[in-house]
């Protein structure tokens, strides 16, 4: 994701990904050093990413996954799930409205603890959230509010991140790459 790492890492990660998105492995590591050269010349973003384009598939990748809607109907050959929805535009603009609301919201909820998933000084994600939490009262934990800044527990269990999403601070759903 823009802003999170180096564009130099975010190459090296989008050529892990391709290769295990079934592109062939030489064709991925080209475009990667092609991106990584156009990085180096200056060349705009858009340029840079330009490099991942229209990459050749293994022939033994067992998975078929089109992104154009035309592509996706067409694997479907006429059958797929029906959803039997009858609603007005209307009322299917609220409740996409309310998913992306929810979505956002959880998102925000979570952004503070990204930083704490895996274990730390051989304590588990969750368990380092719950000392954290419990650390500032018992009443926090399980959560039912926004991340707090700071906690007594922080020496031991990290801290959080994203001041932009703590309760503190929260006034609205920063950028980020699980909504984007």
């Amino acid at each position: 994701m823009a802003g999170w790492d180096t564009l130099e890492n975010l190459i090296h990660e989008e050529q892990k990904q391709l290769i295990e998105e079934g592109v062939v492995a030489s064709a991925a590591q080209a475009a990667a050093a092609e991106a990584a050269a156009r990085r180096a010349a200056g060349k705009n973003e858009h340029e840079v990413w330009a490099a991942f384009t229209d990459l050749p598939r293994r022939a033994d990748f067992g998975f078929d996954e089109p992104s154009d809607l035309d592509g996706i109907r067409a694997l479907r050959n006429g059958r797929g799930r029906r959803t039997g929805l009858n609603l007005s535009d209307a009322q299917l603009l609220d409740k996409m409205h309310g998913a992306w609301l929810g979505r956002c919201a959880g998102c925000a909820l979570g952004k503070p603890v990204e930083g704490m998933m895996g274990s730390h000084r051989g304590i588990p994600s969750w368990q380092r959230q719950k000392k954290y939490l419990t650390a500032i009262s018992p009443g926090e934990w399980p959560l039912r509010d926004y991340i707090p800044r700071h906690s007594p527990a922080e020496a031991e269990v990290g801290k959080v991140w994203c001041p932009s999403s703590q309760r503190e601070q929260i006034a609205f759903m920063e950028s980020d790459d699980d909504i984007r």
